[in-house]
């Protein structure tokens, strides 16, 4: 049954203004303009007008959310609609959640995590996402300060910003595990050990230590001290990430893709050398 686009926007506009920080109230909103996505062009114009017209830094946040909530929604859906109109007026959306000034610093750090989802879902394009977030890294810092003393913000509206970001953080929490249902399976392993850092003296002290207590006969020290005096075993971490990743989808090891590089290192040694192998065989 069609929709008749001026009650559904008058539908919509309704929903938007009872919007709260619950993740019920955004997945509400997001749910009515998935089910009307024929009218996508009507009700996004609805959100901006919203999100310009409303002169509360936290409702623009809970509309922030609400953005988020229909990308996500349309990536799995695959329908491009919504996620085209946002990354048009992207800098514009940003300008409005987080206004110049020190009471738009308080909505940065949100924004910035929002965003980051956004560019681990590939929702829109790495240069429209820096161009957008370059100018928030200078305002960071900013949006820590104390909001009575720099905001004049009163001690209700903390007390209100806070319960409101606590219920804005549950939805944050829930979506940095969920993994793409299309994604390979190394992925994630992958982008974990992007984030960890080059091996160093530090971490084949903590593996000869470790190797130590598991195998207290062996002499582990000579097996390390053969690679510490020449500091190219520490440029070594492309090259191991091919050995790490066999073990890691083989049937010998199992490593949780969260492993540190030394815990990663141990593991694989152990599970492939402790029935007598030697070092040289890694």
């Amino acid at each position: 049954m069609e929709v008749d686009p001026f009650e559904a926007r008058l539908e919509f506009l309704s929903l938007l203004g009872k919007l709260n920080a619950s993740q019920h109230s955004i997945q509400k909103v997001g749910n009515f303009a998935m089910k009307n996505r024929k009218l996508h062009e009507d009700l996004y114009n609805c959100i901006i007008e919203e999100l310009e017209q409303t002169k509360s830094l936290n409702t623009r946040m809970n509309i922030f959310y609400v953005l988020d909530s229909i990308c996500h929604q349309s990536h799995k859906a695959g329908f491009h609609g919504y996620i085209d109109l946002i990354q048009k007026n992207l800098p514009r959306i940003i300008e409005c959640v987080t206004p110049s000034g020190p009471k738009g610093n308080v909505n940065v750090a949100g924004t910035k995590k929002i965003l980051e989802l956004w560019r681990v879902r590939k929702l829109f394009s790495d240069s429209a996402l820096d161009k957008v977030e370059k100018p928030l890294l200078s305002r960071e810092l900013g949006a820590d300060a104390p909001a009575s003393f720099d905001t004049g913000f009163t001690k209700d509206d903390i007390l209100k910003r806070m319960d409101e970001d606590r219920e804005r953080h549950k939805r944050i929490r829930e979506e940095i595990w969920i993994r793409p249902s299309d994604e390979d399976p190394g992925a994630e392993f992958l982008q974990y050990w992007d984030d960890v850092s080059d091996l160093d003296e530090v971490d084949y002290e903590d593996m000869e230590a470790e190797n130590e207590k598991y195998l207290p006969g062996y002499p582990w020290e000579l097996e390390f001290d053969r690679f510490l005096p020449s500091p190219a075993i520490f440029k070594l971490k492309p090259g191991l990430s091919v050995k790490l990743m066999e073990s890691v989808f083989s049937d010998t090891a199992v490593i949780t893709p969260s492993a540190t590089t030394t815990t990663v290192f141990i593991t694989i040694f152990r599970s492939r050398y402790s029935d007598g192998g030697t070092f040289d065989e890694i």
